[in-house]
């Protein structure tokens, strides 16, 4: 998988390239753009923050392609925590947006810092949904609920006061649908960070 910026064409684009190395693995290409096309229109009918899916194609050489609307001056969640003096901010957007994935039914696989965006204003968008699946509504479980809480917050350790991790706990608690925080429990079930 490959990105390029195109911005020849009115609006800038980025082209998301699947084209495995391996020979085989190529008769899989179509079948991850496809789902990387489908994701992206799902979640954003749903009114989750990802960028707009523009169309899905095949270049000469036989390199699946999607192509997204690009996202000006966009670092990843992991560059902008990186480069953040003050994360409170950053880590309440990035909460909302993994209540929004997570009220939206996405079951993303591959979640970590590089797959979110953080543009110029502050706003996270979440990316990379070839692996994902995307079920109905409020119906993620709470091993996912929590499995995917506990990979974001070990995958920014380092960067993260423990009291900076409590603001994102409670920002995500608050953003989330009241149906899959009844599934959590109360607040008092999570051990201080």
């Amino acid at each position: 998988m490959d990105l390029h910026e195109d911005s020849e064409q009115s609006g800038a684009k980025i082209v998301k390239r699947f084209r495995a190395r391996a020979t085989y693995a190529r008769f899989f290409d179509k079948a991850r753009a496809t789902r990387e096309f489908q994701g992206l229109r799902k979640l954003e009918a749903r009114r989750v923050r990802v960028p707009h899916a523009i169309e899905i194609g095949r270049e000469e050489d036989g390199t699946w392609v999607v192509s997204l609307e690009a996202i000006p001056g966009a670092l990843t969640a992991t560059a902008a925590l990186e480069a953040a003096s003050n994360k409170g901010a950053l880590l309440v957007a990035l909460a909302q947006l993994l209540a929004d994935l997570h009220n939206a039914g996405a079951d993303q696989s591959d979640l970590h810092g590089g797959n979110a965006l953080v543009d110029l204003d502050g706003n996270c968008y979440g990316i990379d949904f070839h692996g994902a699946r995307i079920r109905a509504e409020g119906t993620l479980g709470r091993s996912t609920l929590l499995r995917d809480l506990s990979v974001l917050a070990a995958s920014h350790r380092e960067w993260i006061r423990p009291s900076e991790r409590s603001r994102f706990l409670v920002a995500w608690l608050r953003a989330l649908a009241p149906a899959q925080r009844a599934q959590i429990g109360p607040r008092s079930n999570f051990a201080r960070a």
